[in-house]
């Protein structure tokens, strides 16, 4: 993951890249069932169970006229279903630990702002893939929920292999007021659709 805050106005830059092989974790706090294995953090391996890692230092990464974070993902699709998903998250703290399933792995009652890649379908509405911008108050991620929604989901989604090779993911954020962005998400270079998100933490932990 390599997180890109800019400021073009005073032509500043500032990164907080997890990079290099063996991968260099300084800094950042992964899960007892998330892993390294040389360049690559594995989320999870298997069901029911909850893969997560964030930078340990609280940030103010939204305060710039953009904010880029990109990775690469590469999601195994050798089992009957496929992996719930993974996201992009702000969190004003993670105090409450890390849901599990359909929870996709988020901060537990979190306060911040979320972009989720939501793969399997838990509500039955035959629109997954898909992805989510979400904006919590002490609330929870729920597939199929209005809670924190500012804009429509972008449903059934392309790109995404499943088939263990590495995508290309970015999300970049564009402010709009002192707390809030608009942005897109592009996978492999093509633009998914738009996100919206507000009420970001002044400061926050983020992470995926």
């Amino acid at each position: 993951i390599l997180l890109s805050v800019f400021k073009l106005e005073a032509q500043t830059h500032q990164g907080y890249p997890l990079t290099g092989n063996p991968l260099n974790t300084t800094g950042w706090v992964l899960g007892p069932q998330t892993s390294v294995n040389a360049d690559e953090v594995v989320l999870v391996e298997g069901a029911s169970k909850t893969g997560y890692f964030f930078y340990q230092q609280p940030k103010k990464i939204f305060f710039c006229d953009s904010t880029v974070v990109s990775f690469k993902v590469r999601i195994n699709n050798s089992s009957a279903t496929r992996t719930e998903g993974f996201t992009f998250f702000y969190a004003a703290n993670v105090n409450n630990g890390f849901g599990v399933n359909e929870s996709l792995g988020l901060p537990i009652n979190m306060t911040g702002n979320v972009v989720a890649f939501d793969i399997f379908d838990n509500d039955n509405n035959a629109n997954n893939p898909l992805i989510s911008s979400r904006s919590f108050n002490n609330q929870n991620y729920v597939e199929g929920a209005a809670t924190g929604r500012l804009v429509n989901d972008i449903p059934n989604i392309t790109g995404l292999s499943f088939n263990n090779t590495f995508d290309s993911v970015s999300i970049v954020f564009r402010f709009t007021a002192a707390t809030a962005a608009t942005g897109n998400v592009y996978i492999n270079g093509v633009n998914m659709g738009a996100i919206s998100i507000n009420n970001m933490p002044a400061l926050g932990l983020f992470g995926m």
